[in-house]
């Protein structure tokens, strides 16, 4: 069994803290805030991919499509299909509220709620998959 290592625990941390930013954002309830929640709810679920990918022994690629790196996890772990599908419609997510001249529209309260959703049940079923020790944190 592999052991985490420092660069996998390094994804998964910064995975966990995107997701908790996008939490308190969320839980802000003001409209000036809601464009980063999907966002950063994107960046959560990539990191936590890349980082099982790390704990893997997977090279990760330079990415921000959720379907490209689930199709690098699902030959090793073929159960996960339907949650990498959902994760992969966080990829628009990247850039569709990020930057004013790509919007398209604003994002929803829905939207949030999905991306949160989606974000925290990657990072959980990522996080159950690996290995903990006594020396790691997030």
């Amino acid at each position: 069994m592999n052991t985490l290592s420092k660069a996998a625990r390094e994804w998964f941390a910064s995975s966990n803290e995107d997701l908790r930013g996008a939490t308190a954002l969320h839980g802000l309830g003001s409209k000036e805030y809601l464009r980063l929640v999907p966002y950063l709810c994107q960046q959560a679920a990539e990191k936590a991919l890349k980082g099982y990918l790390v704990f893997r022994k997977i090279k990760v690629v330079k990415t921000h499509d959720l379907r490209t790196l689930s199709d690098l996890i699902l030959p090793l772990n073929p159960e996960l299909d339907a949650i990498l599908k959902e994760a992969s419609q966080l990829t628009p997510f990247a850039t569709q509220f990020r930057y004013p001249d790509a919007a398209k529209g604003e994002p929803t309260v829905e939207d949030s709620e999905f991306a949160l959703r989606v974000a925290k049940q990657v990072f959980n079923k990522m996080v159950s998959l690996i290995p903990f020790d006594s020396s790691f944190k997030f």
